[in-house]
């Protein structure tokens, strides 16, 4: 059996390091001890998987608000060479 086992476990590739994303979160975390209860590590896991998200919102909305900003510019930059061709238009 313990043959087995080490075979498949070397027959298994390993996967590569996270380097972002919630693995990155948790890598850098401190480990859980061995003496902690299941409900305080589950506790601990929801608190990193919650301030991953927070992050990850607050990156959201500053690209949204940056897209938002240009959005805004394009559209002014548009009014306002109709407003040029317009008047051209009306000139002539």
């Amino acid at each position: 059996m313990n043959t087995v086992l080490l075979s498949f476990l070397l027959l298994v590739p390993s996967a590569p390091p996270a380097t972002s994303g919630a693995a990155a979160v948790i890598k850098h975390s401190k480990p859980v001890a061995q003496s902690v209860s299941p409900d305080v590590a589950l506790r601990r896991a929801y608190q990193r998987e919650y301030a991953f998200l927070s992050s990850q919102k607050a990156a959201l909305e500053k690209r949204l608000r940056k897209v938002n900003a240009q959005a805004a510019r394009e559209k002014q930059e548009a009014a306002d060479r109709l407003s040029s061709l317009q008047g051209h238009l009306l000139v002539d």
